[in-house]
């Protein structure tokens, strides 16, 4: 939905599109994306003390497919589709791992970062760092997928 007044200490969910996040059924926080320039605000707003680190974007629904397409953010798993989870970011925590490594553990896991080009290589740095990590846990089923 759309936000369009919020009191604090949700004052930067104002103006944007807002996005439950849930996990076991429950609704364990928000984010919220800005729609204009941002004038020095930051593109994405969290619920303040939602632990993104330990959560993954669309994991129920997902859960339901032999095949989890990992993604960087919301959007991104909204173009993928409901086999789509999002790390809320580049990185993997040890929380996210486990999470991927539980939830397909009979499945196949899909890297899908950002490709942001040979000036900002970092998401596919990540995706290989996350390749490493996840494959011995799934015995190797774990496709790494750079974008153009």
């Amino acid at each position: 939905g759309y936000c369009p007044y919020a009191d604090p200490p949700y004052e930067l969910a104002a103006g944007r599109i807002v996005v439950p996040v849930e996990m076991g059924g429950r609704v364990v926080g928000m984010q919220a994306r800005r729609l204009d320039d941002g004038g020095g605000r930051p593109k994405w707003f969290s619920t303040p003390g939602m632990r993104k680190s330990e959560l993954l974007y669309n994991y129920d629904v997902a859960r339901t497919y032999s095949v989890a397409v990992v993604c960087e953010g919301v959007t991104d798993v909204w173009r993928v589709g409901p086999c789509g989870v999002a790390l809320f970011g580049v990185d993997m925590s040890a929380a996210q791992l486990g999470l991927l490594a539980r939830g397909w553990a009979g499945g196949t896991v899909v890297l899908l970062l950002d490709n942001d080009g040979p000036r900002k290589p970092g998401a596919q740095e990540a995706s290989r760092r996350h390749e490493a990590r996840l494959r011995p846990l799934l015995g190797g089923r774990v496709v790494r997928v750079t974008l153009p």
